[in-house]
């Protein structure tokens, strides 16, 4: 019986000793078999993920591409319009420039000869010029409205160029007119009072020389004794002349040429009034 009994116990050991190196082989061949099988499917979705990854990356290179594309040919279109522009803009400022030169010309040229034979004059000679048996006759008949009036007429349509030539041409254009006007309408005054024969001493012509080429322009006029129409025809001319260059260059003006354009256009101001103030109805 004890024989039997060990018999058994050994069979039963044996096979709990099988069993278990079987379960062990079944377990590391099923987790073998769950490792490759889920490194496969992570391998898989690997490959997967990177193909998405691959193909998104292609779609937002291509369309990113594209929209670098149209935003170069934005700005090629940009700078052919701002070039374009730019172009338009400064042959505008050209033409401004040539028709504010023409309207100087057409201004000097409408001051009447006999005032401009004041210039060979001295001082001292300027109140015998109304008693001239030649000069003094076409001095007293000088309608000064009608010579502005066609002037003005001659001149009308530049006010168009002004926002093309800027604030320092046109304030100096039109301080020089406005002492031209003023030393019309002074002389043209004659017959009233002759003392307007010395329009030099005006107060309005000085303030406009002054606000337009500065006080030492203003004291080398008034040490002059003669030729002081054709002095201010050299100095406002030449000074627009600079204006102009700086335009015609694409030079800014500076800001103390700035500052000197709203000097003038003050003094402007105030001329106007005084004119609007003196001004004749011109006889029918």
């Amino acid at each position: 019986m004890s024989d039997f009994i060990l018999t058994i116990l050994y069979s039963a050991g044996t096979s709990a000793a099988t069993i278990a190196v079987l379960t062990w082989l079944l377990r590391s061949w099923i987790g073998e078999r769950l490792s490759a099988g889920i490194r496969h499917e992570y391998d898989q979705r690997i490959a997967e993920l990177n193909a998405r990854l691959k193909q998104q990356g292609e779609i937002a290179t291509t369309q990113l591409k594209a929209e670098m594309d149209r935003f170069a040919e934005k700005l090629r279109h940009s700078a052919h319009s701002f070039s374009e522009m730019q172009k338009a803009s400064h042959e505008r400022k050209l033409s401004g420039v040539e028709d504010v030169w023409a309207s100087v010309l057409a201004i000097e040229d409408a001051v009447p000869g006999s005032i401009l034979f004041l210039d060979v004059l001295l001082d001292s000679e300027h109140s015998s010029a109304l008693q001239n048996p030649k000069l003094g006759p076409e001095l007293l008949a000088i309608n000064h409205y009608k010579v502005i009036a066609h002037a003005l007429e001659t001149t009308k349509g530049i006010a168009v160029r002004r926002p093309f030539v800027g604030s320092v041409v046109w304030a100096l254009s039109s301080t020089y007119r406005a002492c031209l006007f003023r030393l019309i309408y002074l002389v043209s005054q004659c017959a009233e009072d002759p003392s307007k024969i010395h329009w030099y001493t005006d107060d309005l012509v000085r303030r406009h020389i002054k606000a337009g080429l500065g006080e030492n322009k203003l004291s080398e006029f008034d040490a002059l004794r003669t030729s002081r129409i054709t002095w201010m025809r050299e100095n406002f001319t030449r000074a627009i002349l600079e204006a102009m260059d700086n335009i015609i260059a694409g030079r800014e003006s500076s800001e103390a040429a700035i500052r000197q354009a709203q000097r003038m256009e003050k003094v402007l101001l105030e001329s106007a009034l005084a004119q609007e103030a003196s001004q004749e109805t011109p006889d029918n």
